[in-house]
């Protein structure tokens, strides 16, 4: 909804926002209902959403048509279809407010071992930044490279669902993300307290004040540790 988890310009941690709130109620409606997968597992690999028997299920882009998770015949040849839930906006924002606040991360790493003595980190890293900046200048200059075209023949690539590409490049779009320096404070948001916290709240319907109230103070801590 636009809404970070940690606000530098306000000094405020937003776990209990009421975005945060309406979103939880919806994704226990969900899992009530039985359209959401009831048992996560690790990687997805298995259960009732690979069994065919839930409408939903959570994960990376990249599981998508991917051997190793959701395969591209995971419920049968020919009858298999992806499609892509985006996050819900809450009722008094618009899909133009909505705002995403991680995108992903890229790492280049070289080993020491292959490294000449002669090569210093310096060196490495201007090598990387001319190698990004030349690529950029290239596409540039080709009149046949299109970004959009290849960002759009990237989704098609993943989803069935014509909305579905639609949402994904909309999300896609720089203007759509936001910096939240929360996503900092722990390894992931996997691995934040928000993780049990949601699991709770959404699986076991635990009182989401008391399941929030928490953790807190934990991510108050933080916050001070980064910016006092």
């Amino acid at each position: 909804g636009g809404i970070k988890i940690t606000d530098t310009a306000s000094a405020k941690v937003n776990i209990k926002h009421a975005y945060a709130r309406q979103a939880a109620n919806v994704l226990r409606q969900l899992y009530v209902e039985g359209a959401y997968e009831k048992t996560p597992t690790w990687a997805e690999a298995d259960g009732a959403f690979i069994e065919g028997k839930a409408l939903c299920s959570s994960g990376s882009l990249w599981f998508v048509r991917h051997s190793a998770r959701w395969t591209a015949t995971v419920w049968g040849e020919g009858s298999t279809e992806f499609g892509y839930v985006p996050f819900p906006w809450p009722d008094n924002k618009t899909k133009e407010d909505t705002r995403v606040s991680t995108g992903g991360d890229t790492a280049y790493v070289m080993s020491d071992r292959s490294r000449p003595s002669y090569v210093d980190n310096e060196s490495l890293y201007r090598v990387l930044q001319e190698y990004l900046l030349l690529s950029r200048k290239y596409q540039g200059e080709d009149p046949t490279f299109d970004a959009d075209a290849l960002l759009d023949q990237y989704a098609s690539s993943r989803f069935d669902d014509t909305e579905s590409i639609t949402a994904l490049l909309y999300l896609n779009d720089i203007s759509k993300l936001m910096f939240d320096p929360g996503h900092a404070f722990y390894d992931s948001i996997s691995g934040s307290p928000l993780d049990n916290n949601i699991y709770d709240i959404v699986v076991s319907g635990a009182d989401f004040d008391q399941s929030m109230d928490e953790d807190y103070d934990a991510y108050m801590v933080r916050f001070l540790q980064y910016y006092a």
